[in-house]
């Protein structure tokens, strides 16, 4: 303590003071951060997040910069930009969601993206009867090398998942699984996932595109 605060000490206890705490003062408190207007803050917050600083001074008539104090050093809360959503929904997708929808994704124009390179896709087009006929194609192949390799197997019958693909619902591929007798399991339409009886075919599609040049990527 400095010699003129020890002063100023003798003078106040010569005067008849004995406490050595600070004596109330006159006028209005420097800030209103109790717990009484911390929770009537914190309140409003959980009834509606987007409540505004301006709108809590108004309904609580409480001093603007004691509001802030609250929101910010109290409570912690931090002001989120617009381009993030401020609410949970339902249709917001967990970060799985959107790796599974990157890496395979039905458009609606009738691609498919098998890959990506750099920042374009690289898409394989099926549509149209060609393609249809391919498919059926290969099937034939499959039937021919499983006659070779396991005769028995074609008497056991086979699954096949499909989904609603152009490729799968084209009329050549219905008329020759008819033909054949094989069991359709349906597979959930606009799924991320690839059908387990796609993977078989997607080097054959990518393969006969291999030949043929294309100006752009689109």
């Amino acid at each position: 303590m400095s010699r003129s605060r020890v002063y100023q000490w003798c003078i106040w206890f010569g005067e008849g003071r004995t406490s050595l705490e600070n004596e109330p003062k006159s006028g209005r408190p420097k800030i209103l951060t109790n717990e009484e207007n911390t929770t009537r803050v914190d309140e409003l917050f959980q009834f509606d997040r987007r409540t505004k600083i301006r709108e809590i001074t108004l309904k609580l008539e409480i001093a603007k910069s004691t509001v802030h104090e609250i929101v910010h050093d109290t409570l912690g809360c931090r002001k989120v930009d617009k381009a993030r959503p401020h609410d949970l929904e339902t249709s917001l997708l967990s970060l799985d969601q959107k790796v599974q929808r990157a890496e395979f994704r039905r458009l609606r124009d009738g691609c498919r993206v098998l890959g990506y390179k750099s920042c374009d896709p690289l898409r394989n087009f099926a549509t149209g009867s060609g393609s249809a006929a391919q498919y059926c194609r290969t099937f034939d192949r499959l039937i021919d090398a499983i006659r070779r390799k396991r005769p028995g197997l074609l008497r056991r019958g086979f699954v096949l998942q499909h989904d609603n693909a152009t490729l799968h619902s084209a009329n050549l591929t219905q008329q020759w699984l008819q033909c054949y007798g094989w069991e359709i399991l349906p597979h959930p339409t606009h799924s991320p996932d690839l059908a387990p009886s796609d993977f078989k075919f997607v080097f054959t599609f990518e393969a006969s595109f291999r030949r043929h040049g294309f100006r752009d990527r689109r």
